[in-house]
């Protein structure tokens, strides 16, 4: 017999599940950056566990009104998840969840509602153990950011939010001051000194790894191999201190993958973003 517990205690959620997560960190990488959302929306962990052996089978978190993050699971699990959603009258507009869990959990979801989500956006997360060797090198060079090119690096994160689609509100200027307050901003200057690309390296995400984020070139400068020396860069410092290197890149973007593979990538899973369209 499958339960549900329900916590109300976002951070003594995280403290209970952590270890299992960074166990299968790939996939469970959102549930990992679970934070308490400034926007005051209710977040309630989600535990199902075997009520006879006390067993934990699956984890989720519902952010009540805007999205469900889920971990893998197994379609019976997951059929069960779906029921307690529709029993707790939780309005469900969007999820993320790794592929084919998000799949099980939409189908189990409309059968019982009539209700279908739609896969808006698929992300391949990578990971780095090692550098292949450096095939063309462009010219220039990386470097922090500066506190003086904020407008120039939130331009690039709204651009790349623009071309990517993502629906998701999201503060360009925040996000950008948070990156350089903590030392994660970083910038490829070419030989005249231009600013060509960008990306952050979050150190921090786990004891495991580190992550690479918001990489953008303007489409101008595409196909010079700058955001292919800037990754690489930012790989080796990673790389340096230990840390598998992750990053997530759209599923469907087949050429910055294959650049990623050639610089030493692997794909390790797919994760789904799905909405009530």
């Amino acid at each position: 017999m499958l339960t549900c517990i329900e916590h109300n205690d976002l951070d003594d959620f995280k403290r209970r599940h952590t270890q299992r997560w960074l166990a299968n960190e790939a996939q469970d990488s959102a549930l990992l950056r679970l934070r308490q959302r400034p926007d005051g929306n209710p977040q309630v962990g989600l535990t199902i566990i075997d009520a006879q052996t006390d067993t934990v089978l699956h984890t989720a978190c519902m952010s009540v009104g805007r999205q469900l993050t889920l971990s893998s699971g197994a379609p019976h699990v997951l059929a069960f998840l779906a029921s307690h959603i529709v029993q707790r009258h939780w309005h469900l507009p969007g999820l993320f969840a790794p592929r084919p869990a998000s799949e099980d959990f939409v189908d189990a979801y409309a059968r019982l509602t009539g209700l279908r989500l739609t896969r808006v956006k698929a992300l391949a997360h990578m990971e780095l153990t090692a550098l292949t060797p450096p095939g063309r090198v462009c010219g220039g060079g990386m470097r922090l950011a500066r506190a003086s090119e904020i407008g120039l690096l939130a331009s690039f994160r709204d651009r790349a939010q623009q071309e990517g689609n993502t629906q998701l509100p999201f503060d360009s200027e925040a996000s950008v001051r948070a990156d350089l307050s903590a030392g994660a901003s970083f910038v490829w200057e070419d030989g005249g000194g231009q600013v060509v690309c960008a990306a952050s390296l979050d150190m921090e995400r786990s004891a495991r790894s580190a992550y690479i984020n918001h990489v953008y070139t303007p489409a101008a400068l595409r196909r010079q191999g700058y955001a292919t020396a800037l990754v690489r860069g930012l790989a080796a410092r990673a790389l340096e201190q230990g840390k598998v290197v992750s990053l997530s890149v759209d599923a469907d973007s087949h050429g910055a993958i294959s650049v990623y593979l050639a610089t030493g990538f692997k794909v390790c899973c797919t994760m789904d973003n799905m909405r009530l369209l």
